[in-house]
């Protein structure tokens, strides 16, 4: 009778360990960069809306507006001010500032309003006066509530620059 081995050698068991620790080292780093490309993209796209948002509502009220309130308005500071007249004679009004990093708005008596999410920060809201009918806007905003550490992942920033006419 001839002499039956079976089951595995060393060197197969060795082989086939080595084999499927790379299979699941590979894994782990694709799930892993799945999820690192995840927050990246929600990062992008929190900082893209706001600043579209943003951009809508302060272009919206400087084409309503009349003039510039150019003694209470902050020109080219990166914490700007912009106070506008809504009406002729000058008794409406509405102001664009930074407060906290994030966009505020008033308009009239009204309450103050954010339009600005909390999870995007504005580092820059710059307004300057190109002429009575003109103003360029140039904004900074990234991922995160100001002065909070954000991991590489997550950074995002985004700088845009604008000019928007008052319509007449």
């Amino acid at each position: 009778m001839p002499n039956k081995k079976s089951g595995f050698t060393l060197i197969e068991i060795v082989i086939y360990v080595a084999i499927m620790g790379l299979v699941l080292s590979a894994l782990i780093m694709f799930f892993l960069t799945i999820g690192n490309n995840r927050d990246k993209a929600y990062s992008a796209s929190e900082v893209e809306a706001n600043a579209k948002i943003t951009l809508n509502e302060i272009s919206s009220l400087i084409r309503q507006a009349r003039s510039f309130d150019d003694n209470n308005s902050v020109y080219n500071n990166d914490q700007g001010v912009l106070v506008l007249f809504l009406d002729e004679a000058k008794t409406q009004v509405a102001s664009i500032d930074l407060l906290n990093g994030r966009v505020r708005i008033q308009t009239g008596f009204e309450p103050a309003w954010f339009v600005s999410s909390p999870a995007v920060s504005f580092s820059r809201l710059n307004f300057s006066k190109l002429s009575d009918q003109q103003i360029s806007l140039d904004m900074s905003l990234a991922f995160g509530p100001l002065g909070a550490e954000i991991t590489p992942e997550k950074t995002y920033k985004q700088n845009l620059t604008t000019t928007i006419s008052i319509r007449q």
